[in-house]
């Protein structure tokens, strides 16, 4: 159709219709990210309590297990569903680099200088802290 060409009011009507119901099908698909968010931005914190408060190299074993079977099913699921509209992936992409920087520096200076249990508890909750304010910005951008 170009621009000097009119739409007749019942095709218009169908063709606003069907967008609105693309719209509202890729919004519905595309809040499975906040939950994907969520859910890391948690493990990531537990992670970070359980690994903190290991006495040996043998009590990291249960967590870092636990883990890559949660990243394992989180990518099988992510996989299946492929609609990432609707919401900044700055937001996205800076709330995993937020996590990674954090977890990664908290590990570091957890183990440097020894951390009591409460360091880490704190600690688990900066290292959440960016994926969690992720999946709540993506939530109010999909409303």
């Amino acid at each position: 159709m170009t621009d000097d060409e009119t739409m007749d009011a019942g095709t218009a009507r169908a063709a606003l219709l069907q967008a609105d119901e693309a719209t509202s099908r890729t919004t519905r698909l595309a809040r499975w990210w906040v939950l994907y968010q969520a859910v890391f931005g948690v493990a990531f914190g537990a992670l970070t309590v359980l690994l903190g408060a290991a006495e040996g190299p043998g009590d990291i074993v249960a967590p870092m297990v636990a883990f890559g079977v949660l990243v394992v099913a989180m990518a099988w699921l992510a996989v299946r569903r492929p609609v990432q509209g609707g919401f900044s992936r700055r937001v996205f992409r800076n709330g995993w680099v937020g996590t990674g920087v954090t977890y990664g520096v908290s590990l570091w200076v957890g183990m440097y200088y020894e951390w009591p249990l409460w360091g880490w508890a704190l600690a688990a909750v900066v290292v959440a802290a960016p994926l969690l304010v992720s999946a709540a910005l993506t939530a109010r951008a999909l409303r």
